[in-house]
Formats: C-alpha cells, structure tokens, sequence
C-alpha cells in the first residue's frame, strides 16, 4: 500500500508522522513530483474562466504579455537589474536657473550640442540620445550641470565659475540620498562624476584637484547598486528588450573602472575599482556599432591588465628583488599579447598602452632592485616617453580639438617629458641619445603652451615646472638620481622631480625674503612656492613626518595597548 505524506497540508508545521516520531520534517532530495497530465488530458485546464478576465479595460495587467511568451536570459553584457531609461519631455524649457541666475535654453542647448559632438566620444559610457536637456532637467540635475560645466570652458566661460560652486553644492548633497532605490538617478550620479574625472573642475593646484575623490564617490555608488557585477547568464527577465539598458550599466562601470586606474596612476596609489575576467569577457561577445565605445573597451582592457601587473609587481617585496625582472617580463607580454586583437586602434587607446607600459617600468626603477635591472630598463622607458609625446604631437596636428582633451592627455605630456629630463641627467645618461630626449621635451614644451586654455591650468602648471627644472639644471641644484622617492606603484619619477622642485622653491622663497626689500615686494620669482606647495605628493608613508607618541598621546601605553 503506498502511504500519502501530508506534509504539503501541514506546512510550515511537519507531517502527521515526523510530528508523532519528533523528528525533523524534511523533503528527501530524490523526491520528484508527479508528472502533469498532458494537454489533450485536460483541455478545460487552458481555459480562462469568464469570472477572471477583464472588464472593458479597467483591470490591464501592468505588462502586455502573450501566452505562449518564453522567458529569456539577460544581456550577459550587463548588470543584474535593469535600469528604466526616460524618454524626451515634451515640455519646452525656456530657461534654467542657478541660484539667482538664468541661464537660457538656446545657451544651455549649444553647451549639450558641443558636448556630444566633441567630448562625448571620449567617454561613450551613457546612451547619447539620453544625453537632452528636457530629459534630464530637473530630475537629473546632478548630470545635467556637470555636462553644461565641461562645456561651458569652452563655449561660455563666463558661466564656468557659477556652475563650479553649484555643482560641489550638488555632490555633497547627492551622496546622501537614496541613490540605490532610483537606478536612472543612481547612474546619472555615476556617469556625472566620472565626467568631472575625466574633465575636473577648475582648479589652480595639484592637491585643489578633487577628482580623486570623486572617483571614490562614484565607485562605491557604483559598487552599491552592483554595476560591478555582471548579470548570469540563466538570470529570469520578464522581457527581452533589456539590451540597452545592461549595456548602460556596464559601459558606466567600464568608465569608473579607466578613471580610477588613470588617478591613481598620476599619485602612485593602488585603483579602488577592479574588473572581472566575465564582465570583460561579456563586453566583447557584443558588437557595438559606435567604434568610441570599441575604444573604450580596448582601454578598459589595457588597464585591467595593468592592474593585474601592478598586483604581482607589488608583492614582490625588497627580499625577492633579484626576481622582480622576471614578474615584470611576465606582465609586459600580458599586455604585449592583447595588441593584435586590438589593431587597428586610436590614438587615445595607444596613448593608454603606452602609459600602462611606463607604469609597469617603473617598478624596475626602485632603490632596491639590482643595477643590471634598473640598466635594463632605461632605454624602454626612454622609448615609451618619445612615442608618448609624438603620438600626443600627431593629435594636436590631425585633430585640431586639444580643448577638448581629457585630463589624462595632459598629465601623460608633463609625466613623459619630466620623465625624459630626468634621464638626461641622471648616472645612465650614456645609454639614451640626450639631443633626441632633449628635443622631445621642447616638443611637450610646445604642447602645453598651445593646450594651455586660462592662467595656472594643469598644463600651465606644467609649463611652470619644465621651466623650474631647467633652471635647477643651470644652477646645479638638481640631483643626479632618478628616482628617490618610491610610490605605492614603484618607482617615482614624476614624484621625484616635484619633491626636488619643492625643495628649491623653498630654498628659493627663504632668499627672497631675506634680501626682501623695505616695501615688502618679493619679485615675481616667487610664485613658484604657491604651485609647489599644493602641486605635489604628500610623503605619507615617511615616518618622520609622523608625531611623535609622547606628545600625541597625552596618556601612557602601558595599559594593553
């Protein structure tokens, strides 16, 4: 006789039989449910009762979905949760408001149209026909101004600064909000902060630069709605048009992903974003018809391999430094081996692997690696530098659209050439051809004078510094090292040159004040010693600019401590 459990009765409770036997009521696992009866068994079983379907429309079901409607997998391409893109309001805006401010409609449309003709393409992160004024105003506020800020440089300066003090209002006051519960809005903050990455905000010296906090901010928003995660690929959706929206998701992390990696580069200082080998995988299994997002893809390739040679060039610890050569010609040919799938490929990228490869030499570089391997890597960094300031060269003379350059641009100019001055004057010398590196850094010289948009941008700041370091060489102030100061991602040479900068503009200041005359005028000279100042690295992990524990801590440390 086969017995009945009545376990789907009395559930939660158990069965008749574990309640009588006190034991723990559980399905055995070889347990199958009994096969439904087939369709011609029970044609009634298809039928929708007459009582249940709906009344001239007052009931519609929230979606319109067919019987016969199978459910599909997500986009592998994205993130697990959709995002609901907004459509073009209908609304005509006739002018926005800052403050006391108005800003009309004509100006603001100019600063999106410029924006998505000239710097859009440098960061395809954000579906460009959501990129409109009526879509994002004033829901989106956040991305609408950063858009209007970046823009506004270079086609209406005049509203630069009010947009400037606006938007850092806006940050502080958006990162408090419950991003995570709108997932449109908690993109836009992402997408509009990685912007001001990409393009800061106006600033007169290094240490003003807040972007690097701001690529923090967007990576933990980011991190908190898991745009960082890719979807599985049996994830359930309840429609299959989701493609675009995934794909948002995923090119938004892409983004936060490149602007990490690229400041943290410039301060020597491990990325706070990491990419998967499946999300990276998932990307390339889609054909994207837009060749900028192509790019981006390839760089964000470039840059995850970097990172993954930072990983094990950074554990290689003083004790195994003879076998630091090895681990750094591993990294090379992992990053060596994506240039074929990556042929043909744009300037911006192949500064990208340039950049990545002068990063990776830079290990070589440290105190306490062997002379033969620090000799060894000279001449490729000597190459890296050249080819970093042609390439930049051959953009300023195809492209004619330097205002529209990223940061990164910028900054890879003035690390190439301080890096090219630095070996020609450091002990191997001898190794390089000092007239090209020399030529070479005129060139740079010539860069920044022409991408120079207002007094004491970054590339002015670096005009200012070739012209400090030129001077120290006349004077014999400059030391014959090349790296003294050693970063969390090796050796520094850009580093090395600011310390010593800092060092002789203070030197310098302390002169001119003594010889200061009676009216309190300090000459020109002088402003070196504002720049310096803010333009450098701190030296954190030097324990001598640590207090003192005696009289940090007003108590003593014989308590457990």
């Amino acid at each position: 006789m086969k017995l009945r459990c009545d376990s789907v009765d009395t559930f939660p409770s158990p069965c008749s039989r574990c309640a009588k036997k006190g034991t723990f009521c559980e399905v055995d696992r070889n347990f199958t449910r009994e096969r439904k009866r087939p369709q011609q068994a029970s044609p009634d079983a298809m039928q929708v009762p007459t009582s249940l379907a709906p009344r001239n429309g007052a009931l519609n079901a929230p979606f319109d979905i067919k019987p016969t409607a199978e459910g599909s997998n997500t986009d592998p391409s994205g993130s697990a949760t959709p995002v609901d893109l907004p459509t073009v309001k209908n609304d005509n805006v006739k002018e926005y408001r800052i403050g006391n401010l108005s800003v009309p409609s004509a100006q603001v449309d100019m600063m999106f149209a410029t924006f998505s003709a000239q710097f859009y393409p440098f960061l395809p992160a954000f579906p460009i026909h959501h990129i409109h004024p009526q879509v994002l105003w004033p829901d989106y506020e956040l991305l609408f101004w950063a858009i209007c800020n970046i823009s506004a440089r270079v086609c209406a300066p005049e509203l630069v600064d009010v947009i400037t003090l606006h938007l850092r209002s806006l940050i502080n006051t958006t990162y408090t909000t419950h991003y995570i519960f709108r997932p449109f809005t908690s993109l836009t903050h992402v997408y509009a902060l990685v912007l001001l990455c990409h393009w800061p905000l106006p600033h007169q010296t290094f240490q003003e630069d807040v972007s690097w906090t701001y690529a923090g901010i967007a990576t933990h928003i980011a991190l908190q709605i898991g745009l960082h995660r890719s979807a599985f690929t049996e994830e359930y959706t309840i429609c299959k048009d989701g493609s675009q929206k995934y794909q948002a998701r995923a090119l938004t992390w892409l983004a936060c992903v490149l602007v990490n990696q690229e400041a943290a580069n410039l301060r020597g200082i491990p990325s706070t974003a990491a990419m998967d080998n499946l999300f990276l995988s998932s990307l390339l299994k889609v054909e994207h018809e837009d060749k900028n997002v192509s790019e981006m893809i390839k760089q964000a390739r470039l840059l995850h391999a970097l990172k993954g040679g930072i990983d094990k060039l950074g554990c290689v610890d003083s004790s195994e430094a003879h076998a630091r050569h090895l681990v750094h010609r591993a990294c090379e040919e992992v990053l060596a081996s994506l240039l074929p799938e990556m042929m043909p490929w744009a300037k911006m990228t192949e500064l990208v692997f340039l950049q990545a490869k002068l990063q990776l030499h830079s290990f070589l570089l440290s105190p306490d690696t062997p002379v033969k391997d620090q000799k060894d890597v000279i001449v490729p960094i000597y190459m890296v530098c050249i080819q970093t300031i042609q390439v930049i060269k051959s953009m300023l003379d195809s492209q004619k659209s330097h205002q529209y350059w990223p940061y990164f641009v910028h900054t890879s100019t003035i690390s190439a050439a301080v890096a090219l001055f630095k070996l020609t004057t450091c002990p191997y010398r001898d190794m390089i051809d000092e007239d090209t590196a020399r030529n070479h850094v005129t060139d740079a010289y010539t860069i920044l004078k022409t991408v120079t948009r207002v007094n004491r941008d970054v590339a002015d700041r670096g005009i200012r510094l070739l012209d400090a370091l030129s001077i120290m060489a006349k004077q014999e102030t400059y030391s014959k090292e090349l790296c003294i100061v050693k970063t969390r991602l090796g050796a520094g040479i850009f580093a090395t040159a600011l310390l010593e900068f800092k060092k002789w503009s203070r030197h310098q200041a302390r002169q001119e004040k003594d010889e200061m005359p009676a009216n309190g005028s300090m000459g020109n000279d002088i402003a070196f010693e504002t720049f310096i100042e803010l333009m450098t690295v701190d030296n954190l992990w030097d324990w001598g600019t640590w207090p003192e524990l005696e009289t940090a801590i007003p108590f003593p440390l014989d308590n457990g401590w």
